[in-house]
């Protein structure tokens, strides 16, 4: 069965792949982007699959022979459509949290080429399968968890032709050695930066940037201080 879902009215990706998932599943995601509002939306889900293998683009890494230079996944603690997230102040626990379960269950590598379209595949101990192929990557919008920016259009197959075709692919991607390189241990360090514990003054100083961030471009001298107040030639 071939459906299609754009995470409005015609379904959603999220809602489609936790129907799907069942425990012990083998899960595989290529995925232009990834964050843990993602992950948080399918967390119940994900966390009794057996085995996930997770590809992102390397954003201009050099791969070469399977060694990968560091570097930072794009969106990793998601976008503007997240704020709302943001605002329950549980990202560092959210961050620990993916951190273990990518540490117990997950094989992750980098892919040197740009990732055009995403693909979830789910192979389940029963022998049933599920893949959703399209625009929606691994994030809270991507899964229809918040609105997306743009139009989704993603394919929900169900039929093992379909399945196991789209999983080949996947294979093949992911067992070029030439093309793709081992990077957990880079994705496990950038989630270990969200929730380690950071000093009073570290915290005053990133709120003072998230707040005032949109007009730190407008911070020139005049602009603070008028000239004609003759502030500058005081001597206090």
């Amino acid at each position: 069965m071939t459906v299609l879902l754009d995470n409005k009215g015609q379904g959603k990706v999220g809602d489609t792949l936790a129907e799907g998932i069942q425990a012990n599943a083998h899960v595989s995601i290529l995925s232009g982007l990834f964050s843990i509002y993602g992950y948080s939306a399918l967390k119940k889900q994900l966390e009794r699959a057996d085995v996930l293998r997770l590809l992102i683009p390397s954003n201009d890494t050099l791969i070469a022979s399977g060694n990968v230079k560091p570097f930072r996944v794009a969106g990793l603690t998601g976008s503007e459509a997240d704020r709302r997230f943001r605002n329950s102040l549980n990202m560092a626990k959210l961050a620990r949290n993916c951190s273990q379960w990518l540490q117990q269950k997950a094989e992750i590598r980098a892919v040197s080429l740009p990732v055009l379209q995403n693909l979830f595949h789910i192979k389940n101990p029963d022998g049933s399968a599920i893949a959703v192929h399209g625009s929606s990557p691994f994030t809270s919008a991507g899964l229809g968890v918040v609105p997306s920016d743009g139009y989704e259009m993603n394919t929900c197959f169900t039929t093992p032709v379909e399945t196991e075709s789209l999983l080949k692919w996947f294979d093949a991607i992911w067992s070029n050695p030439e093309a793709t390189g081992d990077v957990k241990s880079f994705v496990l360090a950038q989630l270990e930066i969200i929730f380690a514990s950071k000093s009073p003054e570290l915290v005053y100083f990133l709120t003072l940037y998230n707040v005032f961030r949109d007009y730190l471009g407008e911070l020139e001298e005049d602009k603070i201080i008028k000239t004609r107040t003759g502030i500058k030639d005081t001597l206090v």
